[in-house]
C-alpha cells in the first residue's frame, strides 16, 4: 500500500498493513478527491471480505467521518424554528453508521480481517483528545522498546485544527478549557475560557523528529483525524483506532498521556 503522488495507493499483497503517516485530512481527502476510482476500488476490495488493506479500512472510516461532518454542518445550519434536536442528530448518526460502518463489520464478522502475524509484533491502539502529550507518548513507546521495529500504532487524533485548516473548511476558533484565574469572595475558584491556537499535532511532532521519522516512513504510524467538536467519546474513538490493526501478534490499548518503562515490550509480551 505504498503511496505514489500520481497513482495513489498501489496494493501490495506482501504489506497489506502498510499505511504512510497522514497529516490532518489532506492525504485521505486527496485520495478520495483526486484518485476517486482507485480509492473506491480499495474500499470495494476491503468490503469484499477477501482483499483487505489498512488503507482500504482507513478510507471506509474516512468516508464515514466525512459524511458525518457534512451531516453535522447541515444540522447545525438549520434556522429556527427548525433547529436540529437530539433525535435528529442520533438518527443521522445511525443512518450513516449503517451505510458506511456496518458493511465493514458484516464482511469480517466471525473472522480476523488479517492473518495474525507470528513475529511478536505489537499493535498500539491509541485515542487522543486534544492531548499535548501525544508526541511524547509516541516517543516514549518507541524509545523505551527493546524492539521498536515491531511496534505499530493506530492513532485517532481528535483535535481543534483552527480556522481554515484545509481548503473548503472554515474551521472554528480554538478555545481553552476552563482556566482558573482567581478566587471569589467565598474562596471558590473563578474561571474563564479563552481563545487558543490550534492544538499541537503529536503525530507531526513524532514524525518530524529525526530520531523517529523512520518509523513513520515505514508505515508503523497509522492515523485518522477528526474535529474535536465531532468527537463521540472515548468508546467511539477507540473503535476507530482498533480498526487500524493490521494483523499484529499482540494488541495493546493505551492512553495518549503515558510513560513507558524500559523494554516494556519485552516485559509485557
Amino acid at each position: 500500500a505504498n503511496y505514489d503522488a500520481h497513482h495513489g495507493y498501489a496494493y501490495d499483497p506482501a504489506h497489506p498493513d502498510n499505511l504512510p503517516p497522514l497529516p490532518p485530512f489532506l492525504n485521505l481527502q486527496s485520495i478520495l478527491t483526486h484518485h476517486a476510482a482507485h480509492a473506491e476500488q480499495l474500499v470495494r476490495d476491503t468490503l469484499s471480505g477477501s482483499r483487505p488493506t489498512v488503507t482500504g479500512i482507513a478510507l471506509v472510516l474516512q468516508n464515514f467521518l466525512s459524511a458525518l461532518h457534512e451531516s453535522n454542518r447541515a444540522l447545525a445550519a438549520r434556522p429556527p424554528p427548525h433547529r436540529a434536536q437530539r433525535d435528529d442528530v442520533h438518527t443521522a448518526f445511525v443512518s450513516l453508521a449503517r451505510q458506511h460502518l456496518q458493511p465493514l463489520e458484516d464482511a469480517y464478522r466471525g473472522k480476523s480481517i488479517f492473518p495474525i502475524r507470528d513475529d511478536d509484533s505489537i499493535f498500539i491502539s491509541l485515542a487522543s483528545f486534544r492531548d499535548h502529550l501525544l508526541g511524547d507518548t509516541l516517543k516514549g513507546a518507541f524509545d523505551q522498546a527493546k524492539r521498536p521495529d515491531r511496534l505499530f500504532v493506530g492513532a485517532v487524533v481528535q483535535n481543534c485544527f483552527g480556522l481554515h485548516p484545509y481548503p473548503g473548511e472554515d474551521g472554528v476558533q480554538c478555545r481553552t478549557g476552563a482556566q482558573v484565574v482567581g478566587k471569589d469572595e467565598h474562596g471558590h475558584d473563578t474561571t474563564k475560557v479563552s481563545d487558543a491556537p490550534p492544538d499541537r499535532n503529536g503525530i507531526d511532532e513524532f514524525c518530524s523528529s529525526p530520531a523517529h521519522r523512520r518509523f513513520c516512513d515505514s508505515g508503523q504510524i497509522r492515523v485518522l483525524y477528526l474535529h474535536e467538536n465531532e468527537s463521540l467519546g472515548p468508546a467511539m474513538a477507540r473503535y476507530y483506532a482498533s480498526k487500524l490493526w493490521g494483523g499484529e501478534t499482540h494488541f495493546v490499548q493505551v492512553d495518549s498521556h503515558l510513560e513507558f518503562y524500559t523494554h516494556w515490550d519485552e516485559l509485557y509480551v
